[in-house]
């Protein structure tokens, strides 16, 4: 009787290359969906902040639209006439801010949105390899195959996010185009030029959020090392951001998804068509095609109306400087215009006047700035005091105390400022019953409005010089002189503190 091992080996070296394509394809279904469910989701919650910021802008400029009117109507009847023959205002723009699932689904059409477009690659990808686990040697997934029905409702919500910026670039451009017809018709008016400052600043902030919808690190450069080094994922990207991705996105759905989102399909226009006119079409299909004709020579004639309409269009994306002086900062989101600060200072032991000794005291405190303009920082801290001991022979750690800062800091040149605060300091004597028999409070010979057994102030002004640290973090070095250091009775009214700040 033959061995059967020669036939188990060739048996397991047939199947081993079978059962790693199968573990690659799972792997990549699993991974893939993981990646698209996050990365729609962060999309999403970028698409809904731009939408808030849209329509708080258009409710803004319809309040200034109407009290201009009214104005106008007052002290220039001619700039009121040409306001009134105006058809597009602030108004009628904010009514198209909500679109219906059908304009969406039109908007989706258009495409050029890079960070859909590679979730649709990636969604191609996974689609093409989880159809494949179903015909394995485990029969797919955990041996019960794929479900890939599950994969194709990505196609609509990437359609739908599709269309959502689309229409928030469309609202865009009409309240751009909304804001130079108001400068043409009455620019010399202060409240146009508070409508134009109000749009720079919430089209700054917009740009941000599309800037960040968009960025590669969030939802491309996070892409799945595994997938990056799969087979076909490099060539199915390269289509998706490269080639027509709407068409390709709308071959993988079926007739049945196109129409949940809002296409008009041929199925339901014959169906239409039948129930109207019964089944014979031959004469309407020849006066349809009659109309077509017209309709083609009034699309050339159109042609260059539409030209000059993206021109214009494309000169609104792009304004020239405007007049007013321009703060980068009230472009940005609330949280990129809040700064994180770290900072440590040391005081030396020393004695007190009843001759107990006060140890060193190490101050660390925490706190947050918030750039007014790009020179401007105000913000508030809190500190706590360490007691370190009276040297490194006798280190022995104590809490001396709690503090609450604020200050401001003007940025000069070359990384230097300038720096002005107050800080008040509340000892440990004052969270005890008893606050009398002090132990380490500061030398002060007597009792005064800005030191005392409880508290202290401080009044601190000096420079700070900055210096990068890292790519996220600064550095930075304070020399502090204290206003009432005398009144707490220091032996120097300098302070050097170290600062670590975020960008």
């Amino acid at each position: 009787m033959p061995s059967l091992k020669p036939l188990l080996l060739v048996l397991l070296t047939l199947a081993l290359p079978l059962l790693a394509i199968a573990q690659e394809n799972e792997q990549v279904y699993i991974q893939g969906k993981r990646y698209l469910d996050i990365n729609i989701h962060s999309l999403d919650k970028y698409a809904k902040r731009i939408e808030r910021t849209q329509q708080r802008l258009l409710n803004t400029l319809k309040r200034k639209e109407q009290r201009l009117a009214t104005r106008l109507k007052r002290t220039d009847s001619a700039a009121y006439a040409r306001f009134k023959n105006d058809p597009l205002t602030y108004d009628s723009i904010s009514r198209l801010s909500r679109p219906d699932s059908a304009t969406l689904a039109a908007k989706a059409l258009r495409g050029g949105h890079k960070a859909v477009d590679s979730l649709k690659g990636v969604y191609r990808f996974v689609q093409s390899k989880a159809g494949k686990l179903n015909n394995t040697v485990n029969g797919g997934l955990n041996g019960t195959g794929v479900n890939t029905p599950e994969l194709n409702g990505y196609g609509s919500q990437l359609n739908q996010l599709q269309g959502r910026l689309s229409c928030d670039q469309y609202i865009s451009d009409l309240t751009s185009k909304r804001g130079a017809s108001l400068q043409n018709i009455a620019g010399g008016n202060s409240t146009v030029a508070g409508m134009q400052k109000e749009l720079y600043y919430a089209k700054a902030k917009i740009g941000e959020w599309k800037k960040m919808a968009e960025e590669p690190s969030r939802l491309e450069e996070k892409a799945l090392e595994y997938l990056q080094g799969t087979q076909g994922f490099d060539q199915s990207m390269n289509t998706a951001l490269n080639g027509n991705s709407s068409g390709g996105m709308s071959g993988n759905m079926s007739v049945d998804d196109l129409e949940k989102i809002g296409f008009q399909t041929k199925r339901q226009m014959s169906f239409a068509l039948q129930q109207k006119f019964g089944k014979n079409l031959g004469g309407l299909q020849q006066q349809l095609g009659g109309e077509v004709t017209k309709w083609q020579d009034n699309a050339q004639n159109l042609q260059g109306q539409l030209k000059e309409t993206k021109q214009n269009l494309q000169s609104l994306r792009h304004p020239e400087k405007p007049s007013f002086k321009i703060n980068k900062m009230r472009g940005l989101p609330f949280w990129k215009r809040v700064e994180k600060q770290y900072s440590f200072q040391t005081v030396r032991a020393a004695v007190n006047p009843d001759g107990s000794n006060k140890p060193a005291i190490l101050t660390l405190s925490a706190g947050a700035a918030y750039r007014l303009n790009p020179k401007l920082s105000a913000g508030i801290a809190l500190a706590a005091d360490i007691g370190l001991g009276q040297n490194w022979n006798s280190i022995q750690f104590s809490f001396e105390g709690l503090g609450a800062r604020s200050f401001i800091t003007w940025q000069w040149q070359y990384g230097i400022g300038l720096y002005g605060g107050y800080e008040r300091t509340w000892k440990q004597s004052a969270f005890k019953n008893k606050p009398e028999n002090i132990s380490g409070a500061i030398p002060v010979a007597s009792e005064s409005t800005h030191a005392n057994g409880n508290s202290s102030e401080a009044v601190l002004l000096g420079l700070t010089k900055s210096y990068k640290v890292n790519s996220k973090w600064n550095g930075a070095i304070q020399v502090l002189y204290d206003v009432w250091w005398q009144d707490k009775g220091l032996r120097s009214p300098i302070v050097l503190r170290f600062i670590t700040q975020t960008k």
